[in-house]
């Protein structure tokens, strides 16, 4: 049965490990590792205790695990972390590892089972994503931007258009306003967040806002104030 598991997480292109509690030695990693990282199954067994090498961050934490289950705290017993591994290339492979004690008949913690799990694919599709939403941002954006301040500029120096004028320029502005919260909808901090980019604030205090309007206007020739509470 183990190894009919072992076979179905190698399928899935996971890579299958199994480190003695009592001994801190590996009993088997996939041959696939040395894929992943370019160090052979060989390898890896011969640095696992060394700190800092391929696969120690496995085996990390594991006596602590331990000493937790004996002492009836089941909390740590199957774990999902993510970290990144170093490789035999140089670079950091970020990976999620999920990893579980097995226990003997008795309750005695005897191995420590799991799966690696390359997150570099998922990594790259979250950094085209984020590619993705600050293009579509900046090229809707800016244009929208443009219309709208063109709007509010005809509006403020056009005073004597005809009232179907300024119903075509409010319908322009309503439309741009529209198009601008449908930006920040979907590219709001948290949809962002969800995709992995984060987007900077783009708020405006009341007051800045305001300070702007009347400038416009009395750019346009009238008179203009602002009060506020303040």
């Amino acid at each position: 049965m183990a190894e009919q598991f072992r076979v179905i997480a190698e399928i899935g292109g996971d890579i299958a490990f199994s480190i003695d509690c009592a001994s801190g030695a590996l009993r088997y990693v996939s041959p696939s590792i040395e894929h992943l990282l370019g160090y052979s199954p060989a390898e890896v067994a011969a640095q696992l205790d060394q700190p800092g090498s391929a696969l120690a961050a496995l085996c990390a934490g594991m006596p602590e695990r331990v000493r937790r289950l004996r002492a009836g705290d089941r909390s740590r017993l199957r774990l999902v972390r993510e970290t990144e591994l170093p490789g035999a290339h140089g670079y950091l492979v970020p990976v999620e590892v999920i990893s579980a004690l097995i226990c003997d008949a008795a309750g005695e913690p005897v191995n420590l089972v799991g799966q690696v799990r390359d997150l570099s694919p998922r990594r790259l599709r979250d950094a085209e994503r984020k590619r993705f939403a600050s293009m579509l941002n900046h090229e809707f954006r800016t244009p929208l931007s443009t219309i709208d301040g063109a709007i509010q500029r005809l509006e403020a120096t056009c005073p004597d258009a005809d009232e179907p004028t300024r119903q075509r320029y409010r319908k322009i502005a309503l439309a741009t306003d529209r198009l601008i919260a449908m930006l920040d909808d979907y590219l709001s901090p948290e949809r962002m967040a969800e995709i992995g980019g984060e987007r900077k604030a783009n708020s405006l205090a009341p007051r800045v806002l305001l300070d702007e309007a009347a400038a416009q206007v009395r750019a346009a020739g009238r008179l203009a104030s602002v009060e506020t509470g303040e």
